[in-house]
């Protein structure tokens, strides 16, 4: 049997928002990412937990880990996810 180490060389950035969906907690860790769900709620869009999970699971500048039941999501470039999920909630709104 052969033996693989795996060297992982890349800084992990803490995630910017998490989800425990089977108890409806959430935690934004970095408010300048909740503002665009503030905005949302302003114009009228409730989103609860679980939307909020799809929602950002479809972002493309969103990484997205479960881990124990918990959602993850990490983001390096905030000007792509504010625009993204911008536009993703107003085709919410559409709908």
């Amino acid at each position: 049997m052969r033996r693989i180490i795996l060297h992982i060389n890349k800084r992990v950035n803490t995630p910017f928002y998490q989800a425990d969906l089977s108890k409806a907690v959430e935690n934004f860790h970095h408010e300048e990412y909740h503002a665009v769900w503030s905005d949302a709620q302003e114009m009228g869009l409730d989103i609860d937990i679980h939307e909020r999970v799809e929602l950002l699971k479809q972002a493309e500048s969103v990484t997205h880990i479960e881990s124990g039941g918990i959602h993850y999501f990490f983001n390096n470039d905030f000007d792509a996810y504010w625009e993204e999920l911008a536009q993703l909630i107003e085709e919410r709104l559409k709908d």
